[in-house]
């Protein structure tokens, strides 16, 4: 098999994006991926460390857009409780955030770090919270 032909690595008609790239299927991935870890093992073996990069094959959930005016974002701010640490803003609890705020705030949180308090259920970082309320997060 050729790596030069698009359409026998993605396994059927390759389909481009917008800037002539080719859009590839999860199974092509997954054998990159495969290909990677064998490079890097024989690197290994021969007593080389190579940097590694985190990549995922399948990347996660595109955050869910929402749009929000002015006086909903304020009234967020103030309806949604912040939990304070050492008298400064540290987390929000999701179960706090009201629909369909939560769906679309969890979903941009996909492969952020989230504080973890006992009995206080799936939390965020109130920074978060506030750069995404700012149309900032994610990043």
């Amino acid at each position: 098999m050729s790596n030069d032909n698009p359409k026998q690595l993605t396994g059927g008609n390759p389909k481009r994006d917008q800037l002539g790239r080719f859009i590839t299927s999860p199974e092509f991935l997954d054998r990159a991926n495969t290909a990677v870890v064998r490079a890097v093992a024989a690197l290994e073996a021969k007593g080389i460390k190579p940097a590694y990069i985190v990549r995922e094959s399948r990347p996660g959930p595109a955050p869910i857009p929402i749009v929000m005016s002015d006086g909903e974002r304020l009234a967020l701010r103030d309806t949604v409780p912040v939990i304070e640490r050492n008298g400064r803003a540290f987390a929000v609890r999701l179960r706090n955030i009201p629909e369909p705020y939560r769906t679309a705030f969890s979903s941009a949180l996909y492969g952020s770090g989230q504080p973890s308090i006992e009995s206080e259920g799936p939390c965020a970082y109130s920074q978060d919270w506030q750069d995404w309320l700012d149309g900032k997060f994610p990043r």
